[in-house]
């Protein structure tokens, strides 16, 4: 039984809704013909350094109920079903992922993938390092800050590998990672966004 237990956000952290075309809040924005659930994201305050792995992931479970276009996604029940070791779980498999991230970057599929989405050879270097930042947002439990196409490259790299790569001990703690990534993607197909750049949740990015 998990020994996760939610806690929701401290009221005064508070949420804010914002439009992704102008940038205001969504009480001045004046924009018309907005996307369904692809102009707006939601706001909550910077991520403090020591917050732990377990309280992100809880914070994340909140931004998902709190978006208008997804209340049909449990996501705080998502969170709780996880054991009380899924902190350490994540720990343990990231150098695994991180290896076959590396060699999907170097695979012909990434290749295929760019040539595919029309990616100018000019910002390959920036998907590379997306690739990076998909990886420490994953695995620190930071969800609502990875992109559309972030999460399609997590998966992609993912569904390079079969239960066989791994040991036997480690299969089930590989999942966990694995269902994460694919519930996100099928939640955000549901949603019908189709802007590689929509995240859930604003924040700043650094330059890659």
């Amino acid at each position: 039984m998990s020994l996760i237990q939610p806690i929701g956000i401290p009221d005064n952290l508070h949420m804010a809704l914002y439009c992704g075309k102008c940038g205001q809040h969504f009480l001045f924005c004046g924009c018309e013909g907005l996307g369904v659930g692809e102009d707006m994201y939601f706001v909550l305050p910077t991520v403090a350094d020591d917050m732990p792995f377990t309280l992100r992931l809880e914070r994340w479970a909140t931004l998902v109920k709190m978006h208008p276009q997804l209340v049909n996604f449990d996501a705080t029940q998502m969170v709780m079903d996880y054991p009380s070791t899924i902190a350490d779980d994540f720990k343990t498999t990231r150098p695994i992922f991180e290896k076959l991230m590396d060699e999907y970057k170097h695979s012909d599929a990434l290749k295929e993938l760019q040539h595919t989405m029309k990616i100018p050879s000019n910002e390959w270097t920036k998907v590379l390092g997306n690739c990076n930042l998909a990886m420490d947002n994953l695995f620190s439990g930071n969800w609502g800050q990875i992109k559309l196409f972030e999460y399609v490259l997590l998966n992609n790299a993912l569904r390079e590998s079969k239960p066989t790569d791994f040991e036997p001990s480690l299969r089930k703690k590989i999942l966990y990672v694995l269902e994460a990534v694919c519930g996100v993607l099928d939640m955000y197909n549901k949603l019908g966004v189709r802007d590689l750049n929509w995240q859930l949740e604003d924040c700043p990015r650094p330059k890659c």
